[in-house]
């Protein structure tokens, strides 16, 4: 009932609301969710003290866990609007700088791959690129992936309609989308024709790995997207979005980052790897609620044996 509650009614509703009523709302129901506790609860705030107390104290967990409600429930109202977006709504939804950085990229000739993270609101990333007016493909998994990653726990009709509402409304979005699972071609493509490729290389997806140092631990960190860089010349972009208190996102398009090296150096992946994992950790620092919902969803899928751990224990 929830689930069909949230698709049909109040899809319609939300379409028609102002945005600083969608803001209010999602801030509302990450308070509830907080104080409802449940078995999610539990898990960020398991996580938090795995993962962040040795760096951040125990004091701050209440409130991370408080902001990672928040930025899930702001998330899940915004995926309802996608469908709505355009350029003029997503500049009221998205403030973003560093387009100088992409635009320098493209003028190369090879293409600019945007090096995100799960961090935050990322998906926002796609429409704040594509109704800017570039041309861009987004590499990831699709969520009908997790009818055949979790079967047990997409038993009901309802859950398994959800993941496809979920992917037609992710499919609106002004980018062409790849899966991580099949092939590479339309990544290879899309830089090609000298377009923009975005890929997460902290999620699950892909088969190489790269060991870095992260948040005081060693971590697994893809390493497909350097890869294809390497092997296609084209600028690598860091790209974060955060989400301000008002509910507005502020995304920076970092300069390039450094792929040095000579063809022969194996390492050059790997130290470009640690380079972004050390600039998601100043940002994970900083925005602890921004990162808290991955690292346990990371966690519990690896305690499950459906992917790869982010952490090395």
């Amino acid at each position: 009932m929830a689930l069909w509650t949230y698709w049909y009614p109040l899809r319609f509703v939300l379409q028609r609301m102002p945005l600083f009523a969608v803001h209010t709302l999602s801030k509302t129901l990450g308070r509830l969710l907080f104080l409802s506790g449940g078995g999610r609860r539990e898990r960020l705030e398991r996580e938090y003290t795995l993962s962040l107390s040795d760096l951040l104290g125990k004091q701050r967990k209440a409130s991370s866990v408080r902001d990672a409600f928040w930025i899930l429930a702001a998330d899940e109202l915004e995926l309802l609007l996608y469908p709505t977006l355009n350029p003029k709504r997503t500049e009221h939804l998205v403030r973003s700088e560093g387009w100088e950085h992409l635009d320098r990229g493209l003028a190369d000739g090879k293409g600019v791959l945007l090096l995100f993270a799960h961090f935050g609101s990322n998906r926002m990333v796609m429409p704040a690129v594509g109704y800017k007016g570039y041309t861009m493909t987004q590499l990831s998994a699709p969520p009908t992936v997790w009818i055949e990653k979790m079967p047990e726990r997409l038993k009901s009709p309802m859950s398994r309609k959800a993941l496809e509402l979920r992917w037609q409304h992710e499919q609106s979005l002004p980018v062409t989308h790849a899966n991580i699972f099949k092939s590479l071609k339309r990544a290879f493509d899309c830089l090609k024709r000298n377009e923009v490729l975005g890929i997460a290389m902290d999620g699950a997806g892909g088969k190489r790995r790269s060991e870095v140092q992260f948040l005081g631990k060693r971590a697994n960190f893809s390493s497909g997207a350097l890869e294809i860089a390497l092997q296609t010349g084209c600028s690598v972009l860091p790209t974060f979005i955060v989400r301000t208190p008002s509910g507005i996102h502020e995304m920076v398009i970092e300069p390039p980052l450094s792929l040095d090296g000579s063809p022969s150096d194996t390492n050059r992946v790997q130290r470009g790897t640690q380079a972004f994992a050390h600039m998601l950790e100043q940002r994970v620092l900083a925005h602890p609620g921004h990162y808290l919902d991955f690292m346990a969803l990371r966690r519990l899928t690896a305690e499950q044996g459906e992917d790869d751990p982010l952490f090395i224990e």
